[in-house]
């Protein structure tokens, strides 16, 4: 009997901040492949799996490995993203190690000719760049025939036989998008009530942007008629869809945009879909703003990225600052949220033209909404190509964060976040949230180190994000044998998210800290540790000192607790309501222990507290407070 040709497409999620949290890790460019596969009629001659998100979100990189190696695929396709490229590749390599006979195929925004230092190192057989369908469908084809032309093959990257790598041109991208109906009306993708449904109408962007892909990966503006797009959304209807995000690049640049919307509202009549785009102000009336409310939005985005018209002009954003924020207002009047972008680093922008355009929204009541976050000089962008000549100096691997230009100085894109963060008053990057439930010895999540008796109990495999719980009474003489044990489980999950968690019963020395911490810094550098390192925080490795709950606290250990990583303090409900305007600020962040707690004493201390400075032990209570109370839920 003829073996069964099997390939899988694996998609790894963004890390989320907190255990609970959504990943939004939507798997739609591997259903994709999947199914222009199918539609070529040749489903029959090769098997397809698309990994779950609900695996992926929560698998480690031992359990990943595993479940490929078991399912005797022939072929693993990967998925590369900024926050997910060298995950993936890690995978790709040890899958490879198990069994060289497994074919790796790579595609994404990060797989080009400009962005060879990431891949040429790592273990992979065959790239495809830019949109994939057809791409795909050929390359797949000539490796089940053995074909000696699939190295001919347009937009193919390779490595010849001393490991160099090559990119074949990219043939013109021309094909209509009902050519490849939804993947959502399929198999390989599911439509989740409990997860954002992603849609596309439009390939293509009219815009310029140079700091941006789309411009680069898809110059031809390629639309689904209305008819097609009504046909689309009764359907993902039909199959439950809750949140329809739409990502099509400038959403409001599509052709015959108002009976687009139209549409939209006659479909979505009853309100079942919420709706979320991103769009340019320009264009908009107060009308069709109406309409998009009528339709089911109910947050927009908009990408001002600065008030510098001379700066948009260069980068070919261009755009009108007092006309996004005249916008701005009418869908706040609408009831419609908004999500206000400014860019720190963009070419021609200085520090002060940063803080200008904070005050300028603050001064129109739009500080609120507010994201601002450094550049990131992307692989595929013009800006990418053009980076020397304008004088860009970025990190070459994820997230490629700008680090200097010739009006940001040393120094000067943190500082300027900073200075930013001192105006508005809030923190602008997301929190690092520990995992502090109650540990279980038979959990995938839970590493159990008695330091004093040396005693580490470990699962077989671990998750994507797990906790090491290490309980002593005395640090000093022991650290060494604990960054020994933690060294040899960061080699075996190297991206997974830990948080390392000192149950102790007094505050340990603060050099010893500070050493372990700095230790922790050096572990795998990677996109998820670079995320926050700007502001002296580990995104992956998190240091967390839990006093256990007879413990002795002095006011100066929290100042203290700053420089190194999180305190928190065992505390019963009652005496957390006590403590309650002092918690996070002249006392610790607290675990409350409480086995239960009904609904009443939840809400109130929600009223009372910053959700931040409040975690569990209780595993549901925890859950429910992430969900809903940190509002880190995909769906409300």
């Amino acid at each position: 009997m003829k073996k069964i040709v099997k390939i899988s497409f694996l998609q790894l999620p963004v890390p989320p901040p907190a255990f609970f949290a959504s990943t939004g890790n939507v798997p739609l460019a591997s259903a994709c492949l999947a199914n222009a596969w199918s539609l070529y009629g040749l489903k029959n001659s090769l098997e397809l799996e698309v990994i779950a998100p609900d695996f992926t979100d929560l698998a480690g990189d031992r359990m990943l490995v595993n479940k490929i190696l078991s399912s005797d695929v022939s072929y693993l396709a990967l998925s590369l993203y900024l926050w997910n490229s060298e995950r993936s590749l890690y995978i790709a390599e040890q899958v490879k190690k198990s069994n060289p006979n497994i074919q790796i195929l790579i595609g994404g925004p990060e797989v080009g000719p400009d962005n060879i230092s990431l891949i040429e190192k790592s273990t992979w057989d065959y790239a495809v760049v830019g949109e994939a369908e057809d791409t795909f469908v050929e390359l797949m084809i000539s490796l089940l025939k053995n074909s000696s032309d699939t190295y001919n093959l347009a937009g193919l990257g390779y490595k010849n036989e001393l490991g160099h790598t090559y990119f074949n041109p990219i043939s013109s991208i021309d094909f209509p998008l009902s050519k490849y109906p939804s993947a959502y009306l399929s198999d390989f993708i599911k439509v989740d009530p409990f997860r954002s449904t992603y849609v596309e109408t439009v390939r293509g962007c009219r815009s310029k942007c140079t700091y941006c892909f789309y411009p680069k990966s898809s110059n031809t503006l390629r639309s689904l008629t209305i008819e097609e797009c009504k046909n689309l959304f009764i359907k993902l209807k039909e199959k439950g869809a809750r949140e329809l995000v739409f990502l099509d690049p400038t959403f409001n640049h599509r052709p015959k945009f108002e009976e687009f919307v139209d549409v939209l509202i006659d479909v979505n009549f009853d309100g079942q879909m919420k709706m979320f785009a991103e769009l340019r102000a320009e264009g908009l009336s107060s009308k069709l703003i109406q309409k998009l409310k009528k339709a089911g939005f109910y947050r927009i985005e908009i990408g001002m990225q600065s008030i510098n018209e001379e700066t948009l002009r260069i980068v070919k954003r261009y755009g009108n600052p007092k006309k996004v924020a005249e916008v701005s207002k009418i869908f706040i009047e609408e009831g419609i949220d908004l999500l206000l972008d400014l860019i720190v680093g963009l070419p021609n922008d200085k520090p002060l033209d940063v803080l200008n355009g904070v005050y300028f929204f603050l001064e129109h009541g739009l500080g609120e909404y507010l994201q601002v976050f450094p550049l990131s000089v992307l692989p595929g962008t013009t800006m990418r190509a053009e980076a020397l000549s304008l004088g860009l100096e970025f990190m070459k691997t994820p997230p490629y964060r700008i680090l200097k230009s010739p009006n940001f100085k040393d120094g000067e894109i943190e500082s300027t976040l900073l200075e930013v963060e001192a105006i508005l008053d809030r923190r602008i990057d997301e929190v690092a949230r520990p995992h502090l439930v109650e540990p279980h010895l038979n959990s995938l999540e839970s590493i159990y180190y008695n330091l004093d008796k040396n005693e580490w109990i470990e699962p077989e495999f671990t998750t994507r994000h797990f906790q090491i719980w290490i309980e002593t009474k005395n640090l000093d003489d022991k650290l060494e044998l604990l960054k020994e044990k933690i060294s040899l489980i960061v080699y075996k999950e190297p991206y997974s998210t830990i948080d390392f968690i000192l149950y102790v019963d007094k505050f340990p020395a603060i050099s010893l800290l500070v050493e372990f911490r700095k230790f922790l810094f050096t572990l795998n550098p990677n996109f998820q540790k670079f995320s926050l390192q700007h502001r002296g925080e580990d995104m992956q490795h998190r240091l967390v000192i839990l006093l256990k709950e007879s413990s002795y606290f002095h006011p100066d250990f929290l100042k203290q607790s700053l420089e190194y990583g999180y305190l928190y303090q065992d505390m019963k409900y009652e005496k957390a309501i006590l403590y309650v305007k002092e918690l996070g600020i002249t006392y610790p962040n607290v675990r409350i222990i409480d086995k239960n707690l009904d609904s009443q004493k939840i809400q109130k201390i929600a009223r009372l507290v910053d959700p931040e400075v409040i975690s569990f032990a209780n595993r549901e209570l925890e859950k429910l407070w992430t969900l809903q109370y940190l509002h880190y839920a995909e769906q409300d």
